[in-house]
């Protein structure tokens, strides 16, 4: 959404300092959006879905991550349940290529009643530790764990067979 512009400004004791300003510009998709919305209708407050924004927003996150992939690595985007659980956002996800990361049984069932497979799945926080026998028996995309202890539990189950992923991979806060 921004720019950034480099301007100079006055001459101070003999020097010129150049600063970085933000130029700030609302994309055409936004504005599109809300001049199909008729605010004569809308009650308040109200929760607009911009669909045309929404729908570049997946297409630009979708185009940065082939971008930033190569041949040695994959980068995948993958849509927060939590966060949104909004279906239109969820299918427009699911239509960008994105993965679907869910922390809790409602949000797999959600992704799957959606259209998202189990492969299209990552599991990640409490979710993996819901009951086998209300998952689906396909195996997930991905497993992320938060602790050496998740690591060996998840191991422990892949090895007896009661879950599967294509990866395990391991969640990590920066410092």
């Amino acid at each position: 959404l921004r720019d950034i512009q480099v301007s100079q400004t006055a001459a101070v004791n003999g020097h010129a300092k150049t600063a970085a300003k933000p130029a700030w510009t609302v994309p055409s998709t936004f504005m599109n959006d809300l001049e199909s919305i008729d605010f004569g209708k809308v009650e308040t407050p109200s929760r607009l879905f911009l669909q045309t924004t929404a729908l570049d927003s997946f297409a630009r996150a979708s185009k940065l991550a082939t971008e930033l992939s190569s041949p040695e690595i994959r980068v995948s985007n993958a849509y927060s349940m939590k966060t949104n659980p909004d279906e239109r956002l969820i299918k427009l996800a699911l239509g960008a290529g994105f993965y679907a990361e869910a922390i809790s049984l409602l949000e797999v069932k959600k992704a799957l009643e959606t259209g998202f497979r189990a492969d299209q799945i990552i599991l990640n926080g409490p979710a993996k530790w819901w009951r086998r026998d209300t998952m689906p028996k396909a195996e997930f995309f991905g497993i992320f764990c938060d602790s050496i202890e998740e690591i060996e539990r998840v191991t422990d189950e892949m090895n007896r067979g009661e879950l599967t992923a294509s990866f395990v991979g391991v969640r990590r806060r920066t410092p």
